[in-house]
């Protein structure tokens, strides 16, 4: 997929990206503190790189205040 804005990561993309684990982001996203996932299957769920992306330089930007 050329453009990242349009690149679907699953789950243990995301873990694997951003180093938390499966209940860490979970329960970030109840606290709406993560992105949110996109359901694209009865038990299948998608989180758009641009946004996970978006999510980890907000993380460096708070932590240089």
């Amino acid at each position: 997929m050329g453009d990242s804005k349009d690149e679907w990561l699953n789950v243990r993309e995301v873990m694997d990206l951003v180093g938390l684990g499966r209940t860490s982001i979970y329960a970030l996203m109840e606290q709406d503190e993560f992105p949110g996932s996109i359901r694209v299957g009865a038990k299948s769920v998608v989180w758009r790189l641009y946004e996970i992306e978006l999510w980890m330089n907000q993380k460096i930007c708070e932590r240089t205040r």
